[in-house]
């Protein structure tokens, strides 16, 4: 499968921006663009469509070995960073029980102090897994109706905003829990896939033209995702709340607006640059999972320890031991597993 270099490197951009939302607190309690960066994971999502895009129009998958795939290359690393969690967490009667809903992927179907309870960053795990169940079938619809994908889009769009619109908020109900599973949040990977076949239409233009296209597409997307920024900024999440396209469409059009961005860091691997700037953005999209599975157990363990410090030393010691942390995890634990799995896999399909 070809790597693009700056999708790589935007997958660990979009660990950074989760990391540093999670932080933001160290440095102001007034909502900020750092808030705003909580957008991350939208972006995450993104990418997921984009990579798997190719596979989802080849027609052909076999279901055995992909799945071995995806469990070596999701889940050690999650066991793992979950225990981590496990061990830093505090008293609480039911976590045990959210230890084992957490084990199995149920920790976002029942409230919201169980899906945060370990890692607020956890949440996005159940949704990756619920589209590696879904592409299978959407393969097998595709191979026959190839027009159904956009068809699934904008139903999807729609089912978003009938979720959104019955929501209880504050309270919980049956639409809030759907709303941040598959069902909810389909668009966003769709994009992902569209995006994929742009950048595969684009490479049939000349150099000039490509250029064109990139200008235009950064453009649009420093346009679009400023103003959502802004709007976040000034209006918070009682501003998403107040009118229900705005509430039920914003993290899709925050999607769109980091697909618009990702389209020219599609051709990064097209520009003439030396192997270490490659070998850089390379780096940074391997330590992205880790990153963003342990960075909120940096805080924690310094508040076990008993480490007095707040402010820009706090926010620089805990992104500093998330990388190290993440670097020791890619290596030891992520790539292994991966690596693994692959071989695994090869077997598999004979």
């Amino acid at each position: 499968m070809h790597t693009y270099i700056g999708i790589e490197f935007a997958r660990g951009i979009a660990a950074f921006m989760v990391l540093t939302s999670h932080y933001a607190y160290f440095l102001t309690e007034e909502r900020t663009v750092l808030n705003f960066l909580w957008t991350g994971v939208d972006l995450f999502f993104v990418i997921s469509g984009f990579v798997f895009a190719k596979l989802i129009f080849s027609s052909q998958i076999n279901v055995g070995a992909f799945f071995i795939k995806r469990f070596f290359r999701i889940y050690p690393l999650y066991f793992v960073s979950l225990v981590i969690y496990l061990l830093l967490s505090g008293d609480n009667a039911e976590k045990v029980n959210y230890f084992i809903n957490h084990i199995f992927f149920l920790h976002t179907t029942n409230s919201r102090e169980e899906a945060f309870f370990f890692n607020a960053a956890f949440w996005s795990l159940p949704v990756e897994m619920e589209f590696y169940i879904f592409i299978p079938i959407l393969i097998f619809f595709l191979k026959k109706y190839q027009k159904l994908l956009f068809g699934i889009l904008i139903f999807s769009m729609f089912l978003k905003l009938f979720l959104y619109s019955h929501s209880a908020h504050p309270a919980i109900n049956t639409y809030d829990i759907l709303s941040v599973h598959l069902i909810g949040l389909l668009p966003e990977f769709l994009i992902g896939v569209y995006l994929h076949q742009l950048v595969v239409f684009s490479k049939n233009h000349s150099k000039s033209t490509l250029m064109k296209w990139n200008f235009i597409s950064t453009c649009l997307g420093i346009a679009l995702i400023s103003m959502l920024a802004i709007y976040f900024i000034k209006n918070g999440d009682d501003g998403l709340r107040a009118n229900i396209l705005i509430g039920g469409w914003y993290n899709f059009a925050c999607a769109l607006s980091y697909a618009f961005l990702l389209f020219p860091l599609s051709s990064i691997d097209r520009w003439k640059s030396s192997e270490n700037f490659h070998n850089i953005f390379i780096f940074i999209g391997s330590i992205s999972y880790p990153v963003y599975l342990v960075h909120n157990a940096a805080p924690r363990l310094f508040q076990e320890i008993g480490v007095d410090m707040g402010g820009v030393g706090l926010f620089i010691a805990c992104t500093t031991l998330t990388i190290i942390a993440s670097i020791f995890l890619h290596h030891y634990i992520e790539e292994p597993f991966r690596v693994y799995g692959r071989n695994l896999s090869d077997k598999w399909r004979g």
